[in-house]
């Protein structure tokens, strides 16, 4: 290594021997300085600030003496070594005075050039070793006092900024290398960097390694390099846009392992750098890596126990510390979690803390603990203020000798529990005490529960659960064709189906099967529930109604058709009885009682062909009996006939009525309206107004009723029997009489069952 030049200060009062001492000294490659006096040399020590200053015991003791106590109370000039420069004649004792005077050291005249050199160097390397040492000292123990309360980026400021104090260097960065070698990205900046040299926003910023400029040199190349002309280097990249000038570099790799984990940087000195710097930056760059990386180790401990402390007090769990004794040696709860004071339990031994049941298990647990190294769990009910509680133990060994006992309350859990088991035992007895059966199926078919009622119904298939349903209830290989699960599982729809029962194949009464469907979350089903009830005697109930009901109808309507015939045979007398009258007038009341038989006997009919045999369709029948009225009426084409009728469906009691009264209006018309070749119309209208309620308008536009009659009070036959018979449908008759006669009958009819 090349040693820097060392200024000497030369304070002699002999200018002959100043002279010779310092050509000595020139020749040696230093740099010599001359004073005549104690207080030349000491103007000149404070300016210049030489390393060594040589003084001569030829000055007066007085000045010579002051002199040193000048130097060595100074402690700006603390670095400057005092060496005596002694004659031949001075005795031991004068040497002794001198060191004890406080000088560093003395030489004895005469003096050889090569004495003078290696004398020099030796005070050189007192000094620089010495002052390097300690000046590494004080930085590191700084740095490491300064790490200890700030963060990882404000350290590396601090250590970058005492690096540029040490070197004289305004620029200072640090980078990390990741551990492949390919990138490199910037840690921090010197403060001076940062404020005023390098104002982009670099921190953090990644680079690759082929791409990085001249300063990653000590990467490629893994050892410091030295920029003192950094305009000349031919393979510089330039600088960034905010960046400043450099001139000179100095850049260093931190080494581990034969890889650099980092690199530490300096710039700008006034001076060019030496191999001096490049040792002392170099040095500085390992202590700053150890603190660096014992400052991202202690970071790291403290943001897990960070977390850690974070989940121990985010967990609502007591926690406790026992020895293999038994002691209690530290905890984690709050003071209202346990079971007796700190002090009543804290250095005491479990056997009088806890109940002796209690104690005794937990010292079983904490043996069995520490002896297998397996997690140890128990659960054990503890009264709290005369009330029971249900806690769970967790022992996990901790030390040698320790455990770590974690306990949870679990007495709202137990409560829980007992609650869906005492619920599950309500439903269960809810499930058994239905007198109809209860399957549950998977979307296999396969049966997973029962009732009670499923299981006395199936003896014979006993167990049930576990087989298909198919298999066990209807003795088949395969899945039923009708099935009403399979169709709920396809649809997740409720299906019903009505089954032959115990099987299709060996029928002996009947079921009603129906399937709900369970679902998840997601409106999947996943199971199903086949609801079976016995249907056998309802079936059997049902088809005997039917066969009643059947012989009902057959009654019916042959006592219709006896009483058509019946009718019939009536107007059949009455014909008869006609052919012997010979009165016009008598005659005309046989015909008109033999048509009221005829307009019956349609009913009857029509109730006899119908296969409901308390209505009929009254439409079919008046268009039917008013085509037989108009070709029976003898009347000429004259007489225009229309009828609008809708779809109505009417009872007897109705119908029967209804027919008379259109019959009624229908024979005054023919008799009555339209004598005397008079032409004219008949319009007859049934409609339905609203439920159950109908309306019926019968007119014509014959000559009228004459005006001595009126409708309110008349007395004929044919009205009487009109009004009448809408009485006895309790209808509402209105009459109108214009251009044309109108009756308008409302009525409420047949009410459908």
């Amino acid at each position: 290594m090349v040693m820097p030049k060392t200024i000497i200060l030369i304070v002699d009062g002999d200018s002959k021997k100043r002279l010779a001492v310092r050509r000595m000294i020139n020749s040696t490659g230093h740099t010599a300085l001359e004073a005549a006096t104690a207080q030349e040399g000491l103007r000149k020590t404070r300016k210049h600030f030489p390393d060594v200053l040589l003084l001569s015991m030829a000055l007066p003791e007085r000045d010579r003496m002051d002199l040193i106590k000048q130097i060595k109370t100074d402690l700006r000039l603390k670095q400057t070594l005092i060496v005596l420069l002694f004659d031949q004649t001075a005795s031991s004792k004068d040497k002794i005075k001198g060191l004890e005077s406080g000088a560093d050291g003395y030489l004895t005249r005469p003096i050889s050039k090569e004495m003078l050199k290696a004398h020099i160097n030796a005070f050189v390397r007192t000094i620089n070793t010495e002052e390097t040492c300690r000046r590494f000292m004080e930085i590191r123990l700084a740095l490491i006092e300064y790490a200890a309360g700030h963060t990882l980026d404000e350290l590396l400021v601090r250590a970058l900024d005492e690096v540029g104090l040490l070197v004289d260097s305004p620029i200072g960065f640090y980078h990390f290398v990741e551990s492949g070698q390919k990138s490199l990205f910037l840690q921090q900046l010197s403060t001076y960097t940062s404020k005023k040299f390098c104002r982009t926003e670099a921190n953090g910023m990644h680079e690759n390694l082929n791409r990085a400029g001249v300063w990653a040199d000590c990467v490629r190349k893994i050892k410091p390099v030295i920029h003192n002309d950094y305009d000349s280097l031919p393979h510089k990249k330039g600088m960034p846009e905010g960046h400043g000038k450099v001139i000179r570099e100095l850049v260093v790799p931190v080494i581990r392992e034969n890889k650099v984990v980092a690199v530490l940087g300096a710039g700008n000195k006034p001076v060019d750098y030496t191999e001096r710097d490049a040792e002392v930056v170099s040095y500085l760059a390992d202590e700053i890596w150890e603190i660096v990386r014992w400052k991202r180790v202690e970071t790291a401990l403290r943001e897990i126990e960070g977390r850690a402390q974070a989940i121990l007090n985010a967990m609502p769990d007591l926690m406790f510390h026992i020895n293999r004794e038994g002691i209690f040696l530290d905890y984690k709860a709050a003071k209202e979690d346990l079971y007796t004071s700190p002090n009543g339990f804290l250095n005491k031994n479990i056997q009088n803390v806890l109940p002796p049941r209690l104690a005794k298990l937990t010292q079983n647990n904490i043996k069995r603990t520490l002896d297998s190294e397996e997690i140890q769990v128990f659960e054990y009910r503890l009264l709290i203020q005369d009330k029971p509680r249900f806690f769970e133990s967790r022992m996990v060994k901790s030390s040698e000798d320790t455990v770590l006992a974690v306990i949870r309350d679990i007495t709202e859990q137990k409560q829980a529990e007992k609650k869906i088991k005492d619920g599950r035992q309500f439903l269960q007895n809810v499930f058994d005490a239905i007198q109809d059966g209860i399957s549950v199926l998977d979307t296999k078919l396969n049966v997973i529960r029962t009732n009670r009622w499923m299981e006395k119904m199936y003896t014979d298939q006993m167990p049930i659960t576990g087989k298909k349903c198919y298999a066990v209830y209807q003795l088949r290989k395969s899945p039923c064709p009708w099935c009403p699960s399979l169709k709920t599982i396809q649809t997740g729809e409720t299906h019903t189906e009505i089954v032959p029962y115990p099987s299709d194949k060996h029928p002996t009464g009947w079921i009603e099967l129906t399937a709900f469907p369970i679902k998840d979350e997601k409106g999947r089903v996943t199971s199903v529930i086949e609801y079976v009830k016995d249907i056998s005697d309802r079936k059997n109930a049902e088809e005997q109604i039917q066969k009643d009901l059947q012989e009902k109808n057959i009654l019916l309507s042959e006592i219709h058709h006896r009483v058509k015939n019946s009718l019939q045979v009536v107007a059949s007398l009455l014909n008869l009885q006609a052919r012997e009258i010979t009165n016009e007038h008598i005659l005309n009341l046989f015909k008109q009682s033999r048509n009221r038989i005829y307009m019956m006997a349609a009913v009857y009919e029509k109730l006899y062909q119908s296969k409901n045999h308390a209505q009929i369709d009254f439409k079919d029948y008046l268009e039917d009996i008013l085509q037989q009225m108009y070709q029976s009426s003898g009347s000429p084409r004259r007489i225009n006939m229309k009828y609008e009728v809708q779809n109505v469906a009417l009872g007897l009691d109705d119908a029967i009525p209804l027919a008379l009264i259109i019959n009624e209006m229908f024979t005054n018309s023919i008799k009555h309206a339209f004598h005397e070749n008079r032409k004219g119309t008949i319009e007859i209208q049934l409609s339905r107004r609203q439920k159950n309620t109908y309306r019926l308008i019968y007119r014509d536009n014959g000559i009228g009723y004459p005006e001595h009659i009126h409708f309110e009070t008349a007395g004929t036959l044919g009205l009487n029997l009109i009004k009448s018979l809408a009485e006895q449908i309790d209808g509402e008759l209105s009459f109108e009489q214009n251009k044309w006669t109108t009756f308008t009958l409302t009525f409420k009819g047949y009410k459908p069952a």
